[in-house]
């Protein structure tokens, strides 16, 4: 477990989310640990912890994640992390613990947007009625988010959806913008509210503009919930997020090609592979491109192959790992004596991402593997890796 909690100190982003999924998948197990992690000397490592707490909700984490939010010295994004962690814990069962409400209430007021929104989140989830003018108050915050949240938990204290922006108007006429709702959800409400006043959504261009800026910010859950808006828009956005990848904002390159990757247009691909060969991205970002482009490429897509093939090249265990998954549509020669290579890599990750990519992959055609996977399956030991390179001659030799 130690050697995971270091892992979250890595300077590689990939590394660290590697380890992250450890933890998270040890559950309760991992939960002392990652309490013992919040007094870590690291930012990374602190930062790491706070998330998969609010994750992994146990509640033995609130008093600690209460104690890192009201630290003097806490960075921003640490308090407003270890804030939401708590809030994702909350619930009416926790209303009356001493100090809950009152730890919320302070945070309303933080001079950081994301810790504000996320204690009124918390508010919201304790279910206090006596609480809600604290949650009005906060529908007049300077911030959209802030106000957002705010108005998706006074409606959410009044029996309504819990999501999308929603208001009230007096005289119990609800004001909906309905386009914020997904469409069925939507419908299903204001079949049930015929009463309902419907508003029209800010305009796609103001939405995307926001979402945009909002992939640079600090916190990770804000960056979560603009990628989500993004791809929730789609096309519309697509422009937008090709200028952020090819920015000059380390983080909101980072953010914009995940969206680019979720939106799976075909049109990403050559940005994608422009992020893939450009000299000033982070291995990181790299690896986050080639990972964008599995699924997305067809074997006719000869420079996206190229680009992958010379980005598997690296030192980089995680750009030789993403670029193998990406080369799966691909059966030429250099491709698939690619993938042979790595399957034969010193790192185990890499070895792996290979031999699974082939084992998923591999077509009768592919008869040049037959000879190389034969012999590597002779010197192979290792239970799970025989059986893939067993599957993989059983796919040659299917037809």
């Amino acid at each position: 477990m130690r050697e995971l909690i270091e892992q979250l100190n890595s300077p590689n982003r990939l590394s660290r989310e590697e380890a992250e999924r450890e933890l998270q998948s040890r559950g309760r197990e991992a939960v002392p640990s990652l309490i013992d992690a919040l007094s870590h000397g690291e930012r990374r490592v602190r930062f790491s912890a706070a998330k998969l707490l609010g994750l992994i909700k146990d509640r033995r984490a609130v008093g600690p994640l209460a104690d890192l939010a009201q630290e003097p010295t806490v960075s921003p994004d640490e308090r407003s992390l270890a804030i939401k962690a708590i809030a994702e814990m909350a619930d009416p069962s926790l209303r009356y613990a001493p100090g809950m409400c009152d730890f919320f209430l302070r945070f309303r007021r933080d001079p950081d947007p994301t810790a504000r929104a996320w204690a009124v989140h918390g508010i919201a989830r304790l279910g206090d009625a006596t609480l809600l003018p604290y949650v009005e108050e906060a529908r007049r915050d300077r911030e959209a988010w802030v106000r957002d949240m705010a108005t998706a938990a006074v409606h959410a204290f009044r029996g309504g959806p819990a999501t999308g922006a929603v208001a009230e108007a007096g005289a119990g006429r609800t004001i909906m913008v309905a386009t914020l709702l997904p469409d069925a959800d939507a419908r299903a409400y204001l079949e049930a509210h015929p009463e309902a006043i419907v508003l029209d959504a800010p305009p796609v261009e103001e939405r995307v503009a926001t979402a945009v800026h909002r992939l640079n910010a600090h916190d990770s859950a804000a960056r979560a919930h603009a990628i989500a808006e993004l791809v929730a828009i789609g096309r519309p956005a697509h422009a937008a997020l090709v200028q952020a990848a090819l920015g000059a904002n380390p983080v909101g390159r980072v953010e914009a090609v995940k969206a680019l990757s979720a939106l799976r247009e075909r049109d990403t691909i050559p940005v994608l592979v422009a992020v893939l060969r450009d000299a000033l991205a982070t291995a990181e970002l790299r690896a986050l491109a080639a990972r964008g482009l599995v699924g997305l490429t067809t074997e006719f897509d000869a420079d996206a192959r190229d680009a992958l093939l010379e980005a598997g090249r690296t030192n980089d265990r995680y750009q030789k790992a993403a670029a193998s998954a990406a080369l799966a549509v691909f059966h030429d020669r250099d491709a698939r004596a690619f993938l042979v290579d790595a399957a034969q890599d010193a790192d185990a990750f890499v070895r792996d991402t290979a031999l699974e990519t082939l084992a998923a992959s591999t077509e009768a055609r592919d008869r040049i593997l037959r000879a190389p996977v034969a012999e590597l399956l002779l010197r192979e030991t290792d239970a799970r890796r025989r059986v893939l390179l067993t599957t993989i001659l059983e796919r040659i030799e299917a037809a």
